[in-house]
């Protein structure tokens, strides 16, 4: 039995089928988010945390 593709079982974002993902994408700014000017990916917590896969490193910075 072979585990199926990736493409098979997520839709990826339009961002990266269209190829304009950024690479500051996969690096949260925390600087700009404590200082109030980071965009809204970062800035607003419901737009964070459902574009974020919650690795266990980012559940302990939350704990902390």
């Amino acid at each position: 039995m072979s585990l199926p593709k990736i493409f098979d079982t997520c839709q990826p974002r339009e961002d990266v089928l269209n190829g304009t993902i950024a690479e500051a994408d996969f690096a949260a700014d925390l600087a700009k988010v404590i200082r109030g000017n980071a965009t809204d990916d970062y800035r607003l917590p419901q737009r964070f945390f459902a574009n974020t896969y919650p690795t266990a490193g980012l559940k302990n910075l939350l704990r902390r």
